[in-house]
């Protein structure tokens, strides 16, 4: 009876961990202004260069950043490096989301006590 219990209780906890998958989905998705403005891959290192040079954003190693932007408070470059899904990167002044997105829709959206 232990031994089912054991069983049953690992199976539930692989099953929750794989329904909240922490692996990169292989790309992301840059938008301006709501528009989708460019799709990068994640399994190949680049320099995406937007708005005329005002934003430079890296990838590598399956992460992605805003590695130079001109903005006043360099938020979207403090926020680093990204590579799981449902994180994002926004710089306000340019309008812009970097964003990983999930493959599909997350088990919970959010948990309030």
């Amino acid at each position: 009876m232990i031994t089912l219990l054991l069983l049953l209780s690992d199976g539930a906890i692989i099953w929750f961990k794989a329904g909240d998958s922490e692996t990169p989905t292989g790309g992301a998705v840059i938008y301006q202004n709501d528009v989708i403005i460019e799709k990068v891959d994640l399994n190949k290192d680049q320099v995406v260069d937007l708005l005329g040079g005002k934003m430079i954003i890296e990838v590598k190693a399956s992460r992605i950043r805003v590695a130079l932007s001109d903005c006043p408070k360099q938020i979207c470059v403090n926020t680093g490096w990204i590579k799981n899904p449902r994180e994002v990167i926004v710089c306000v002044p340019y309008r812009v989301l970097v964003e990983i997105p999930a493959p599909e829709a997350p088990f919970l959206d959010a948990v309030v006590r």
